[in-house]
């Protein structure tokens, strides 16, 4: 391959899938809704309910790290903690 050669790039089957994305609407735990404000309005215009709540380590520690920080857990799974 001459130096001015692109790099081939890897056929479309050998290429790893991406991994499909929650909707940030959606409880990573039970995927009911999570009612978070960001999500459904892209900041805070109004208190979200979810400020005055403890996630517990336990609760957060059953979230993979592709779950983490990408949606908010729902109120009836942060009222179901330990």
């Amino acid at each position: 391959m001459a130096a001015t050669d692109p790099i081939p790039l890897a056929p479309a089957s050998e290429t790893p899938a991406a991994a499909p994305t929650q909707p940030t609407s959606r409880c990573p735990l039970c995927n009911g809704p999570n009612g978070c404000e960001v999500a459904a309005t892209g900041g805070f215009p109004d208190r979200c309910w979810c400020v005055d709540v403890k996630f517990s380590a336990s609760l957060l520690a059953k979230l993979t790290p592709e779950q983490q920080g990408k949606a908010c857990i729902c109120r009836r799974c942060a009222q179901a903690q330990d």
